[in-house]
């Protein structure tokens, strides 16, 4: 053989055995790639979201041209315009004890934990004699 002849043929050899690594990494990869499935997952069940509902505020807007105060609306007792800053109007229940007295809801927090407390009958001890 002739040298021309001999590099030739020796860089067929190569590229034969490029071609045969290839496609042996191919086809292992491709076996093993969903040999078995995915391990299962236990999955707790989702909590359970209990809504109040109760009085809302809907914020001050522009209707038609006309500026609408904000004001606080509840789904049974309408609509109340009281503003804002003093808490959504008292929806009474009724006393639990003789001794029980109405704590009117506040505002407690500061900044971004400002949140409204609502009212709630707390007993004080009874009366002295």
């Amino acid at each position: 053989m002739t040298r021309e002849k001999e590099t030739q043929h020796l860089f067929m050899k190569k590229e034969v055995t490029m071609l045969r690594v290839i496609s042996l990494i191919f086809a292992l990869g491709c076996a093993t790639a969903h040999s078995r499935p995915p391990p299962t997952r236990t999955t707790t069940p989702a909590p359970t979201v209990t809504v109040t509902i109760g009085w809302h505020w809907v914020p001050a807007r522009w209707h038609r041209g006309v500026y609408v105060r904000g004001y606080w609306r509840h789904p049974t007792h309408g609509v109340n315009r009281r503003p804002y800053r003093h808490g959504p109007p008292h929806t009474y229940t009724s006393q639990p004890h003789p001794h029980s007295v109405w704590v009117p809801g506040h505002w407690a927090g500061q900044g971004r934990n400002r949140h409204w407390v609502p009212g709630h009958w707390q007993n004080r001890p009874p009366p002295r004699r």
